[in-house]
């Protein structure tokens, strides 16, 4: 599914936020901030290193407030609706919870890190049941760091010091487990974060070997990726992970102090330098980014809603509109993009003064050229002509599909 501008948005471009996109980024969206949620301190609202976030089906969003010893939850506007917990070893009280996850009845689980067990909670905080202890047994645990639901109601529990994923049912009864020590296929070095799509794929971060594993439902070993460095496809400390509806997976790196979204293999650091310490990641349904800020005690929500893609540093520019040839594969602060039908992607670099095109898989085909001062925009119209405003000049420039200017408007 490719996302079209409208021509209306195109004209209204003060109304529009935009983020630079580092070198060969190719986005369907553009992520800017739209508020967030918190402060320190330990009175409703406030957080002292929080930890873990989810949002349930109506948008509700959960936060382990880490060192509080809480859950906290939140309206989808930010508005503080209850705190569940306190400090202890009592039912319904933790010791530093750093995962949370909902369930589709509002069930609420709760990963008692310190604690080394699981708490179940009702929709209104009130305790249902706990399970686990310490140890290396099934069902026991060792600084459970993170917890994810399904659809069908199982549990998944990232065991980090054990080195493996438990799978329980829903009344806590052990299922299965997968993962052990080490660098292997299925093996894990402190795994901290989990996610499971909606068709029952299950991504692990693996941290302390700078990857992300895949399994299917079952906890059978598929694929990885990933490895040791700052570059593309690489972490150095990968964390929280969500899915999204377009084929992307978005994963927090907390030493790099980014997000960064796979689709297919490839990788965009298009959260690069806008958050600090990034302990989680998830998504509501209208495609908004939640991100746990341990080092600014918030939750930042970040607004967008569509996947972002790259190619890398190995793309191939098929075409270019506008002047700086010698900018080829390389952009300065882009803004905006549009796809057309053929999938092919639009990428307007104002400080290069172009507008550079790709193709969904890089292969030169040609190229077309025209002249702008500062683009800013563009549309693809239903004919699949190109509508690109320019700032400078106070114009929007009209090309047809094939490269040919149709005409100036303004």
């Amino acid at each position: 599914m490719f996302y079209k501008k409208s021509l209306q948005k195109l004209i209204l471009l003060s109304l529009v936020a935009t983020f630079c996109i580092s070198n060969a980024i190719i986005s369907q969206a553009q992520y800017s901030i739209g508020s967030s949620i918190g402060s320190y301190g330990s009175g409703n609202g406030e957080f002292d290193n929080p930890k873990g976030i989810n949002v349930d089906i109506y948008d509700n969003i959960y936060v382990a407030d880490t060192d509080n010893n809480r859950i906290q939850v939140f309206r989808d506007n930010g508005t503080h609706v209850r705190s569940i917990g306190s400090q202890g070893t009592g039912d319904g009280e933790f010791n530093n919870p750093e995962g949370v996850a909902v369930d589709v009845f509002g069930n609420i689980y709760v990963a008692d890190t310190g604690n080394d067990r699981i708490q179940k909670f009702d929709s209104t905080g009130v305790f249902i049941l706990k399970f686990g202890s310490n140890g290396t047994g099934d069902g026991e645990f060792d600084n459970p760091t993170d917890i994810e639901t399904d659809a069908d109601g199982s549990i998944y529990v990232v065991d980090t010091n054990n080195d493996r994923v438990q799978i329980f049912s829903t009344t806590g009864t052990f299922v299965t487990k997968f993962g052990s020590n080490g660098s292997g296929n299925g093996q894990f070095n402190e795994p901290s974060g989990i996610h499971v799509d909606l068709d029952g794929n299950i991504y692990v971060s693996d941290r302390l070997n700078y990857r992300v594993q895949v399994f299917d439902n079952d906890g059978t070993y598929d694929s990885q990726f990933g490895s040791y460095g700052s570059d593309y496809s690489q972490f150095l400390s990968p964390r929280g992970l969500v899915s999204d509806t377009y084929g992307g997976l978005q994963v927090a790196d907390d030493s790099l102090s980014r997000v960064k979204n796979f689709s297919y293999g490839m990788e965009s650091q298009y959260m690069d330098s806008l958050v600090s310490k990034v302990e989680d990641v998830t998504m509501n349904s209208s495609g908004d980014l939640l991100i746990v800020n341990s080092d600014l005690d918030k939750v930042q929500i970040y607004t967008g809603g569509y996947t972002v893609r790259s190619w890398g540093y190995s793309a191939e520019l098929i075409q270019q509109i506008g002047e700086n040839s010698e900018y080829y594969n390389t952009f300065s602060s882009p803004k905006g993009v549009a796809f057309d039908d053929n999938k092919n992607v639009y990428i307007v670099d104002p400080g290069n003064g172009n507008v550079a095109k790709y193709d969904s898989t890089g292969m030169n085909s040609g190229g077309i050229y025209g002249s702008f001062s500062s683009p800013v925009d563009i549309a693809i119209g239903g004919s699949e002509d190109i509508y690109i405003s320019d700032m400078s000049d106070h114009k929007i420039y009209q090309y047809n599909s094939f490269g040919s200017l149709v005409k100036e408007i303004g």
